[in-house]
């Protein structure tokens, strides 16, 4: 069971903390729901998970600090090479978006970031799903860290700037 002051991941909106236990109905017949404030969106956001379903639903603890090594290597690695058919890769990175999982996060922001500075751009949907996969990578490490939001997405950027640039560097030489 999730505490007050929790940090957690929300399946669909992201990154949060755990503000409230409510029962909503009646005293003893009524459920009781996490009310959870969704961190960086441009208003205070807050969405509501029962109690009984919220880790069949996908609710889950955010990253501890400890595993962070672990995600700044996903960052680094070299990007997987997308498939060329726009529809497969979309499949394929909301796939990934669609595991929950903080490395898949980091595994798609890498790979779009490598394919815009390739192709020079990212199309709409492309864009989309690098932003959604963005937001959810840094809310999360913001708050595994302790760190607002932005300093997160400063340290993802930096990270996925420097790897390509080696890159980059590399392939030149080559």
């Amino acid at each position: 069971m999730f505490q007050i002051g929790d940090a957690v991941v929300h399946p669909v909106n992201g990154a949060g903390i755990v503000t409230q236990l409510q029962t909503i109905g009646k005293q003893n017949d009524g459920l009781q729901y996490y009310k959870i404030e969704i961190i960086g969106g441009q208003n205070r956001t807050f969405v509501m998970m029962p109690v009984k379903q919220a880790e069949s639903l996908g609710l889950r603890y955010a990253i501890p600090e400890i595993l962070l090594e672990r995600v700044w290597q996903v960052l680094r690695d070299d990007p997987n090479i997308l498939p060329a058919d726009h529809k497969q890769r979309y499949r394929t990175l909301e796939q990934k978006l669609d595991t929950q999982d903080i490395l898949q996060y980091a595994e798609v922001v890498r790979d779009l970031e490598w394919r815009r500075i390739k192709k020079e751009h990212l199309n709409i949907p492309g864009r989309r799903i690098y932003d959604k996969a963005l937001r959810f990578l840094v809310g999360e490490l913001a708050l595994s860290q302790g760190i607002k939001m932005q300093e997160a997405e400063t340290q993802v950027k930096n990270i996925v700037a420097r790897n390509l640039s080696t890159r980059q560097l590399g392939i030149a030489v080559v």
